[in-house]
C-alpha cells in the first residue's frame, strides 16, 4: 500500500472473477493460459473498487471492447459502483468501425495503448 490505495488482481474462484488484494511478500501460482494468480484469498467488495485496468483485444471509439470471450469482466464490472473508472489495456488503436453491443456489455472510460492514451465518452457516467 502507497499513497493510501491498495492493488488488487484478478482471481477466478469457482468460475467467477474476484478481486483480490496483494501485498509486497504475497506468492503466485501460474494458472490456466499461463496467467499468474495470487495464493491469498483477500477479497474486496466490488463496489470499493474506485479503478479496474482490462485487458482486451480490441475496442472503437465509444469504448466498446471485445475481450477473450468468457465475460469475466463485463459481469466483474456490474457489481462495481457506477462510479468506478474503467480503462483498458490494448497493443491495438481503437477501431473506427462500432463494435456491436449487447445490453450487458460495459463500456470503457479509457484506453490505453503503447502510442496513447484515448479519453470516451462512455453511455455511464463517470
Amino acid at each position: 500500500m502507497q499513497k493510501g490505495k491498495n492493488v488488487f488482481v484478478p482471481k477466478i474462484v469457482e468460475n467467477e472473477m474476484k478481486s483480490i488484494q496483494i501485498e509486497e511478500n504475497d506468492s503466485f501460482t501460474k494458472k490456466e493460459w499461463n496467467i499468474w494468480e495470487p495464493n491469498s484469498m483477500k477479497s474486496v467488495h466490488e463496489k470499493t473498487i474506485e479503478v479496474v485496468l482490462i485487458p482486451l483485444l480490441l475496442c472503437d471509439y465509444e469504448g466498446n471492447r471485445i475481450g477473450y470471450g468468457k465475460g469475466f469482466y463485463d459481469i466483474f464490472l456490474s457489481k462495481c459502483s457506477s462510479t468506478v473508472i474503467k480503462i483498458g489495456v490494448s497493443f491495438f488503436e481503437p477501431l473506427s468501425e462500432k463494435i456491436p453491443t449487447e445490453k450487458h456489455d460495459v463500456p470503457l472510460h479509457y484506453l490505453i495503448t503503447p502510442e496513447r492514451i484515448v479519453s470516451f465518452s462512455p453511455k455511464d457516467s463517470m
